[in-house]
């Protein structure tokens, strides 16, 4: 398969839309023996993360390209297009270009790498200002509760704030304060203050971070807004002196795509199998800021997930575990911040109720000698952890962690009340990288994963719909 490496975009293009044309809605049997599952998993793997499909970047034609070779692959498979007689689903987006040129920070005479160390939150205004900074907590005002973390003593006019993302797990259990626990609001009691910017960071990792699209945010700041990633550059002690330039162009749009194919068992109730298919393109999220030209192919990020759900769309065309229906979805925007998981469930792509349960497979191409992975929102439904410590594991480490918020696609689903999990061999060194690619890969690793996936499929096959149940306190506080 390393032919793909390569074919010109155009040339590889061309075959995929002469080979679809070709292809039937015909149900097919597959040797599901490990070597055969492999080669299946490696050939889709090296397509979608060759040099050819550009990075698969939202809203470009390498996405174009991988979506319609994931179309091609679901006709192959036997199954029907979800979307009424297509297998697309399209979604217009404000693109992470909309930050333009003259964005910057430097702080503490240190300059910052847009969407690496920091960027906007899509509420700031555009404008430049300079100052010393000054810590204000969280900045949460609630005189019916008696918080202030401005206080008597704090002076902010003039200045630049910084605040604290994550809120204490005491004030999260508070629902009196959750209201002014919005940023917006954060932002807006600072402006009021006489504050000229505010910076955000989070002193917890897993609180979650910002959306970066400026039109999810329905009210827009009159000051420089933005969020820095890495702590490192935070000092609340002696925050210092910053520069802050945001130049936000709200005009810029692109259409991104979902690909979802169905199999129909006439069952009450259906279960999503879902992977991202986009990654960075040419490294929006890194490379880029310091002149990297190279292609972020995204073999394990996402490549292998989706090469994950193909799989598991073969065996279960075949199976005798007929009891719910399955959705089978790639979606796009996952690194834009989850846009094609959050359109699909908000545009009424499919009924919301008839939903049983979520599996997410993001990042499972790097199983490695210790065969460790992690499993996320094992706590969004009681059926998850018996279900998992009871199916055939295949030599798999597990790490159960019960939140169902964080960083892929079945954040999605648990903030509309469907169980997910989210299936994840590890982060690494290559991550976000250019040099994420096929030849990293653990191709049958990912198909010991894929396995596992299918045993817990499997033994939910009897269950009936399963219940939904919030996983944490930090799950509460970001549903609302």
């Amino acid at each position: 398969m390393r032919i793909f490496k390569g074919l010109t975009p155009l040339f590889l293009l061309f075959l995929i839309i002469s080979a679809i044309d070709d292809v039937p809605v015909v149900a097919q049997n597959f040797d599901t023996n490990d070597k055969e599952a492999s080669k299946r998993i490696e050939s889709d793997i090296r397509l979608l993360a060759s040099d050819s499909l550009i990075g698969r970047e939202t809203g470009t034609p390498g996405e174009w390209m991988a979506m319609k070779y994931i179309e091609n692959q679901f006709r192959t498979i036997g199954l029907k297009p979800l979307f009424d007689t297509s297998y697309f689903e399209s979604y217009v987006f404000s693109a992470k270009d909309f930050v333009d040129a003259g964005t910057f920070v430097i702080l503490n005479h240190k300059r910052l790498l847009l969407y690496n160390n920091f960027y906007p939150l899509g509420f700031s205004s555009s404008d430049t200002v300079s100052g010393n900074i000054v810590f204000a907590g969280n900045g949460i005002y609630c005189e019916s509760q008696g918080i202030n973390d401005y206080g008597s003593s704090i002076d902010i006019k003039g200045k630049i704030v910084l605040l604290d993302l994550a809120i204490p797990e005491k004030l999260i259990k508070n629902k009196t304060i959750w209201d002014s626990a919005q940023k917006i609001i954060r932002v807006k009691r600072a402006e009021r203050l006489g504050a000229i910017g505010v910076i955000f960071f989070s002193s917890d990792k897993d609180y979650g971070i910002p959306l970066k699209d400026p039109y999810y945010y329905a009210d827009l700041a009159g000051i420089p807004v933005i969020f820095i990633q890495d702590q490192k550059f935070i000092n609340i002690k002696d925050p210092g002196f910053v520069e802050i330039s945001v130049n936000i162009d709200r005009s810029k749009k692109r259409t991104g795509h979902n690909v979802g194919g169905y199999l129909n068992n006439n069952a009450p109730n259906t279960v999503v199998i879902g992977a991202h298919f986009d990654h960075l393109g040419m490294g929006f999220f890194s490379t880029r800021d310091i002149g990297n030209n190279d292609v972020h192919n995204g073999a394990d990020d996402n490549a292998s997930g989706v090469a994950g759900v193909l799989e598991l769309a073969r065996r279960l065309t075949s199976s005798v575990y007929k009891n719910n229906n399955y959705i089978f979805l790639a979606f796009s925007g996952e690194e834009y911040g989850l846009y094609g998981s959050t359109r699909f469930l908000s545009n009424g792509s499919y009924p919301i109720e008839k939903l049983n349960y979520m599996i997410d497979l993001d990042m499972i191409g790097r199983l490695n000698e210790k065969k460790k992975i992690k499993i996320y929102g094992t706590g969004t439904s009681d059926a998850w952890q018996s279900i998992i410590e009871n199916s055939e594991h295949f030599g798999l480490k597990i790490k159960s962690v019960k939140t169902g918020i964080g960083g892929s696609d079945h954040t999605s689903f648990n903030e509309k009340g469907v169980p997910a999990i989210f299936l994840h061999t590890g982060l690494h060194t290559d991550y976000h990288k250019a040099n994420d690619d096929a030849d990293l890969i653990n191709f049958e690793g990912t198909n010991t994963v894929v396995k596992f996936a299918y045993e817990i499929i499997k033994n939910l096959n009897d269950k009936g719909k399963i219940n939904y149940q919030i996983a944490t306190v930090l799950d509460k506080i970001m549903k609302k």
